[in-house]
Protein backbone atom coordinates (compact mmCIF):
# COMPACT_ATOMS: atom_id res chain seq x y z
CA UNK A 1 0.00 0.00 0.00
CA UNK A 2 2.89 2.16 0.05
CA UNK A 3 3.17 5.13 -2.42
CA UNK A 4 4.56 4.00 -5.35
CA UNK A 5 5.45 7.64 -7.06
CA UNK A 6 7.05 10.72 -5.74
CA UNK A 7 5.04 13.40 -5.01
CA UNK A 8 4.90 16.78 -3.47
CA UNK A 9 1.80 17.40 -1.59
CA UNK A 10 2.01 20.99 -2.94
CA UNK A 11 0.94 19.68 -6.55
CA UNK A 12 -2.54 19.34 -5.52
CA UNK A 13 -5.35 21.66 -4.45
CA UNK A 14 -6.65 19.69 -1.24
CA UNK A 15 -4.65 17.34 1.06
CA UNK A 16 -7.27 15.44 3.87
CA UNK A 17 -6.48 13.15 6.40
CA UNK A 18 -8.39 10.03 7.73
CA UNK A 19 -10.74 12.03 9.75
CA UNK A 20 -11.14 14.21 7.61
CA UNK A 21 -12.29 11.93 4.49
CA UNK A 22 -14.73 10.70 7.47
CA UNK A 23 -16.17 14.15 7.85
CA UNK A 24 -16.92 14.37 4.18
CA UNK A 25 -18.67 10.62 3.97
CA UNK A 26 -20.94 12.18 6.77
CA UNK A 27 -22.13 14.64 5.03
CA UNK A 28 -23.49 11.88 2.70
CA UNK A 29 -26.34 10.95 4.59
CA UNK A 30 -29.80 11.93 3.01
CA UNK A 31 -30.62 13.85 6.15
CA UNK A 32 -27.96 16.93 5.58
CA UNK A 33 -28.44 16.08 2.37
CA UNK A 34 -31.90 17.65 2.04
CA UNK A 35 -31.65 20.37 4.86
CA UNK A 36 -28.70 21.88 2.48
CA UNK A 37 -26.22 21.04 5.41
CA UNK A 38 -23.82 19.27 2.94
CA UNK A 39 -23.95 22.48 0.56
CA UNK A 40 -23.40 24.62 3.80
CA UNK A 41 -20.14 22.51 4.76
CA UNK A 42 -18.77 22.49 1.29
CA UNK A 43 -19.34 26.26 0.84
CA UNK A 44 -17.50 26.68 4.12
CA UNK A 45 -14.35 24.29 3.87
CA UNK A 46 -14.33 23.44 0.61
CA UNK A 47 -15.24 26.51 -1.43
CA UNK A 48 -16.24 25.26 -5.51
CA UNK A 49 -16.27 21.31 -4.65
CA UNK A 50 -19.19 19.33 -4.03
CA UNK A 51 -19.48 15.51 -2.71
CA UNK A 52 -19.78 14.20 -5.92
CA UNK A 53 -16.68 14.81 -6.52
CA UNK A 54 -14.79 14.59 -3.72
CA UNK A 55 -16.64 10.73 -3.91
CA UNK A 56 -15.02 10.60 -7.02
CA UNK A 57 -11.73 11.01 -5.92
CA UNK A 58 -12.32 8.93 -2.69
CA UNK A 59 -13.31 5.82 -5.44
CA UNK A 60 -10.44 6.25 -7.54
CA UNK A 61 -8.46 6.52 -5.00
CA UNK A 62 -9.35 3.41 -3.44
CA UNK A 63 -9.65 4.76 0.08
CA UNK A 64 -13.22 3.40 1.19
CA UNK A 65 -13.95 0.54 3.28
CA UNK A 66 -17.34 -1.31 3.48
CA UNK A 67 -19.08 0.66 6.21
CA UNK A 68 -20.89 -3.10 7.25
CA UNK A 69 -24.11 -1.23 6.60
CA UNK A 70 -24.48 -2.09 2.99
CA UNK A 71 -24.06 1.07 1.14
CA UNK A 72 -22.56 0.10 -2.06
CA UNK A 73 -21.13 3.78 -3.05
CA UNK A 74 -19.39 4.93 0.45
CA UNK A 75 -18.38 3.51 3.91
CA UNK A 76 -15.21 5.04 5.76
CA UNK A 77 -11.69 5.86 4.98
CA UNK A 78 -9.31 3.20 5.03
CA UNK A 79 -7.92 2.80 8.23
CA UNK A 80 -3.88 3.14 6.97
CA UNK A 81 -4.63 6.25 5.12
CA UNK A 82 -2.72 9.21 6.87
CA UNK A 83 -3.39 11.68 3.94
CA UNK A 84 -5.15 11.80 0.54
CA UNK A 85 -3.77 14.44 -1.75
CA UNK A 86 -5.82 15.42 -4.60
CA UNK A 87 -7.04 17.90 -7.50
CA UNK A 88 -9.76 16.03 -8.95
CA UNK A 89 -10.39 12.47 -9.34
CA UNK A 90 -7.79 12.46 -12.19
CA UNK A 91 -5.20 13.84 -10.02
CA UNK A 92 -4.35 12.49 -6.44
CA UNK A 93 -2.09 10.44 -4.29
CA UNK A 94 -2.48 8.48 -1.15
CA UNK A 95 0.18 8.58 1.75
CA UNK A 96 -0.31 5.50 3.72
CA UNK A 97 0.47 5.25 7.20
CA UNK A 98 2.52 1.75 7.26
CA UNK A 99 3.15 1.90 11.01
CA UNK A 100 -0.69 1.38 11.63
CA UNK A 101 -0.81 -2.83 11.20
CA UNK A 102 -4.61 -3.47 12.14
CA UNK A 103 -7.67 -2.20 11.54
CA UNK A 104 -9.31 -0.26 14.33
CA UNK A 105 -13.02 -0.33 13.22
CA UNK A 106 -13.46 3.27 13.82
CA UNK A 107 -15.45 6.06 11.38
CA UNK A 108 -13.16 8.90 13.26
CA UNK A 109 -15.59 11.65 12.60
CA UNK A 110 -16.67 13.12 16.17
CA UNK A 111 -18.87 15.70 15.13
CA UNK A 112 -22.09 14.37 16.46
CA UNK A 113 -20.37 12.74 19.51
CA UNK A 114 -20.40 14.97 22.81
CA UNK A 115 -17.06 12.71 24.01
CA UNK A 116 -15.18 13.41 20.93
CA UNK A 117 -14.49 8.95 20.95
CA UNK A 118 -13.96 7.38 17.77
CA UNK A 119 -17.69 6.01 16.26
CA UNK A 120 -18.31 2.88 14.29
CA UNK A 121 -19.57 2.86 11.48
CA UNK A 122 -20.93 5.52 9.23
CA UNK A 123 -23.80 7.73 7.87
CA UNK A 124 -23.66 6.86 4.16
CA UNK A 125 -26.64 6.46 1.83
CA UNK A 126 -26.60 4.82 -1.51
CA UNK A 127 -28.22 7.74 -3.31
CA UNK A 128 -25.26 10.26 -3.26
CA UNK A 129 -24.76 10.85 -7.54
CA UNK A 130 -28.00 12.40 -6.83
CA UNK A 131 -27.31 15.00 -4.79
CA UNK A 132 -27.56 18.00 -7.25
CA UNK A 133 -31.24 16.87 -7.97
CA UNK A 134 -33.57 17.99 -5.18
CA UNK A 135 -36.85 16.22 -6.88
CA UNK A 136 -35.05 12.99 -7.66
CA UNK A 137 -33.12 13.03 -4.41
CA UNK A 138 -36.50 13.53 -2.47
CA UNK A 139 -37.71 10.25 -4.34
CA UNK A 140 -34.95 8.06 -3.44
CA UNK A 141 -35.31 9.27 0.60
CA UNK A 142 -39.38 8.47 0.36
CA UNK A 143 -38.20 5.05 -1.43
CA UNK A 144 -36.14 4.13 1.38
CA UNK A 145 -38.58 4.81 3.91
CA UNK A 146 -41.14 3.41 2.46
CA UNK A 147 -38.52 0.20 2.38
CA UNK A 148 -37.71 0.45 6.31
CA UNK A 149 -41.40 1.72 7.01
CA UNK A 150 -43.76 0.12 5.08
CA UNK A 151 -45.20 3.53 4.40
CA UNK A 152 -44.11 6.83 4.17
Amino acid sequence: MATTHTFRGTDYRWRLAREHVDEVLHYSHWIPNTRGFTREFFDEHYPGENLSGFLAVFRASDILLDDGLGSELVGRCHWKVRYVYFTDANSWAVEWDDTITEDDGNYFYTGCRTDHSPGRGSFTGSFADVIDDPEALTDRVMEMLEQVFGRT
